[in-house]
């Protein structure tokens, strides 16, 4: 059952015929005014956003409308065909709502989780305008928790906070919404505990990939995923500025008395260009904090371990795998640079051999980006 802000509708639902019944509140009495099918959620005092699941695909092939209270107008809307849905590229994104898919409604803006645990920001007054569910920012899957228990949102400062633990981290997100031309600027943090280390990734490095039909994968990648992926595999060094300023950023709010940057040794040593030592020096720069990448070095080969999805065999082939030059920085504050967390055990690595063959402080970690998953 919901009822509208201002009190005066009352809409309740049935699971099991998927019929939503509407009633007037007068006094304490409810009238009942139409049937709908369906489920949904108030928009604002007089509109109804609904959706059902007629084609086991929620609205994906247009299962979905807005009706109107005042007026009895109902205005069904979306895609058309589901050819349309596909040539559109947002099958990836959000368009299989169904009946059963958590909802959340705050002044500004409707969140959605979908049937795969994808979650959906949508700006409430775009889905009048334009009658469409156009996506201006996702989430990764958040496996069965509901949205409106995980999520802390203030709709006065536009900041959305939530928590929960993984498999192997903490994820601690901040996403800060500002409008500029109708699009969102969004940051978010991730956050990373090991037994040698703490800090964050600054988002996940993809939103979605799907199998297209000619055999290869579509992927949509976060803002600075997509950065990230031209610099080290486009060679496109026009991005560097982009990401070292949203990390330099980063680092001066969040980390505290770092003193000295020491980013993870490459896995080719032999490759000319080596986008983390890039990186870290161009963080360095724009902080002021010294970075050192001649100290923590490789004593064998790991190019192999990207290959390896048995987290087993990627310890086995990390041990020993890294060493440091003297105890310089002893009981000294580091921050551990990388570019991409996967499964965590380069840096566990990293940071086992800086804690006992270096003796240094406490060890912070950043990361540009973080996997979905830990392959």
């Amino acid at each position: 059952m919901i009822t509208t802000p201002n009190g005066n509708y009352t809409c309740i639902f049935d699971l099991e015929t998927e019929v939503c019944k509407i009633y007037y509140n007068k006094n304490k009495d409810l009238i009942f005014l139409k049937s709908l099918l369906g489920q949904g959620v108030f928009l604002n005092d007089n509109i109804l956003l609904m959706f059902y699941n007629n084609s086991g695909y929620g609205y994906g092939e247009g299962d979905s409308y807005l009706f109107y209270i005042d007026s009895g107008k109902i205005l069904p809307f979306y895609y058309e065909s589901f050819d349309e849905l596909s040539e559109s590229n947002k099958w990836s994104g959000g368009y299989f709502i169904s009946f059963s898919s958590n909802i959340l409604v705050t002044n500004t803006y409707l969140i959605m989780k979908d049937e795969f645990g994808g979650v959906y920001f949508y700006y409430k007054d775009e889905i009048l305008k334009k009658r469409k569910l156009d996506f201006f920012y996702c989430l990764p899957s958040l496996e069965d928790n509901k949205i409106d228990t995980l999520f802390n949102f203030d709709d006065s400062t536009h900041v959305l906070r939530y928590s929960y633990h993984g498999e192997g981290f903490i994820c601690e997100q901040y996403i800060d919404f500002s409008r500029s031309s109708l699009k969102a600027k969004s940051g978010i943090s991730l956050q990373l505990k090991d037994e040698f280390y703490s800090g964050f990734s600054l988002d996940y490095h993809t939103i979605s990939s799907r199998l297209t039909s000619d055999g290869r994968f579509e992927t949509v990648r976060t803002k600075i995923g997509e950065a990230l992926y031209k610099l080290k595999y486009r060679r496109n060094k026009t991005v560097i500025k982009e990401i070292s300023e949203t990390a330099s950023s980063f680092i001066k709010s969040e980390f505290h008395n770092v003193d000295v940057i020491i980013p993870v040794p490459p896995s080719d040593v032999k490759r000319q260009f080596q986008p983390v030592i890039t990186i870290s020096n161009a963080i360095s720069e724009l902080t002021q904090i010294p970075t050192d990448s001649g100290y923590l070095i490789k004593t064998a080969q790991t190019f192999q371990i990207k290959g390896i999805d048995d987290n087993e065999k990627r310890k086995k082939l990390l041990h020993n795998a890294f060493s440091v030059i003297d105890k310089r920085y002893q009981a000294k504050t580091i921050l551990l640079f990388d570019d991409l967390y996967r499964s965590g055990e380069t840096l566990n690595a990293a940071a086992k051999v800086l804690k006992e063959q270096g003796e240094v402080g406490e060890i912070y970690v950043l990361t540009i980006t973080k996997t979905r998953t830990k392959r």
